[in-house]
């Protein structure tokens, strides 16, 4: 968990009511650099835009914690 805790800038989830559909983890170097990793949509909520959805709001919430962007 520490490793974790270390090198995960955070996670964002996609609920449709009180069900999880969505997810992806915010992997970061504690510096200015990061990538998606562990991306999935379930199977009946794809091609819905919640995957494109999850990588604009992890983006987005990483650019304000500093991270360094290429785009």
């Amino acid at each position: 968990m520490d490793l974790c805790a270390q090198h995960s800038l955070g996670w964002v989830v996609a609920r449709e009511g009180d069900r999880f559909i969505g997810f992806v983890n915010v992997v970061w170097d504690g510096f200015v650099h990061a990538y998606l990793e562990d991306m999935m949509v379930t199977a009946d909520a794809r091609h819905r835009g919640i995957g494109v959805g999850l990588v604009h709001v992890a983006r987005d919430a990483a650019r304000m914690s500093g991270v360094s962007s290429s785009t």
